[in-house]
């Protein structure tokens, strides 16, 4: 559950510079990645509302999500919502002979934030809960991404913080 969380967690601090306006894909476009290590593909499957379904394969794992934002403009930042959880699938070597052979996680997504769109440096900044879940054992973990404080500042002790409580079922 700690790896889980610590690779969702980081997924989303890859984007903090990615200030660009972002790929927008016709209807029925695919993007496809494969490398020695895993594949990717995804499918824009709906334009408005704008949905993308992604699959991705590696050794002993695989993801899936359908991507829906709904993106709300609050006058000084936009703010991203997708209330599509994302499914992760390990195959561990160590449950072969077992009757359940993968562990799913349910992993829930936090609001995104793009800020200063008007002045300052714009940035991109995940906030707010978001709750991970094993669906075999029912264990969960809350990750709980913190707000940057002050108004046009980009230095807070929040900046980055994530606080994270995991629980057995």
């Amino acid at each position: 559950m700690v790896y889980v969380a610590t690779y969702n967690a980081a997924t989303y601090f890859l984007i903090k510079a990615r200030t660009q306006k972002p790929f927008n894909p016709l209807l029925g476009e695919t993007f496809e990645l494969v490398t020695p290590k895993y594949r990717y593909i995804s499918e824009q499957v709906s334009h408005h509302p704008p949905v993308i379904a992604t699959n991705c394969q590696g050794n002993g794992w695989e993801f899936n999500k359908n991507a829906q934002a709904i993106i709300k403009f609050t006058g000084r930042q936009v703010q991203v919502e997708d209330p599509n959880p994302g499914f992760l699938d390990l195959y561990p070597e160590n449950m072969k002979n077992s009757a359940v052979k993968k562990e799913r996680y349910e992993i829930g997504n936090p609001k995104i934030y793009v800020g200063n769109l008007i002045v300052g440096d714009r940035y991109i900044e995940p906030q707010g809960k978001t709750t991970i879940e094993n669906k075999w054992t029912g264990d969960t973990c809350e990750l709980e991404f913190k707000i940057r404080g002050g108004w046009l500042t980009t230095n807070s002790d929040n900046i980055h913080a994530i606080e994270g409580k995991i629980k057995n079922s």
